[in-house]
């Protein structure tokens, strides 16, 4: 429960503690919206025009968001105010 919580202050800083609230993000030219639940377990992205529910997965340090494709997977992991989105567990792309 402790960590659940913890999780969604950080998040919270991110989304300024409303799910109601859309962070929006750049990585490498893709432009991302990104909603939460409340919980902090899904979170809903828009990644240029086409929507897509990541869920939350274990991570040492920060929030990782997985969605999987038949394709492969995408992930969106944040530490602090910093986004990262990789791709096939591939090299990472910068977000501002």
């Amino acid at each position: 429960m402790k960590k659940t919580m913890l999780l969604i202050c950080v998040l919270g800083l991110l989304t300024g503690c409303n799910d109601n609230q859309t962070t929006k993000i750049n990585c490498s030219g893709f432009d991302i919206e990104m909603k939460f639940t409340d919980d902090g377990a899904k979170m809903f992205a828009n990644i240029d025009g086409e929507d897509i529910e990541f869920t939350l997965v274990p991570s040492a340090s920060g929030a990782k968001y997985d969605a999987q494709f038949p394709e492969g997977k995408l992930t969106l992991w944040s530490k602090g105010n910093e986004w990262r989105m990789f791709v096939n567990d591939g090299a990472s792309l910068g977000c501002e």
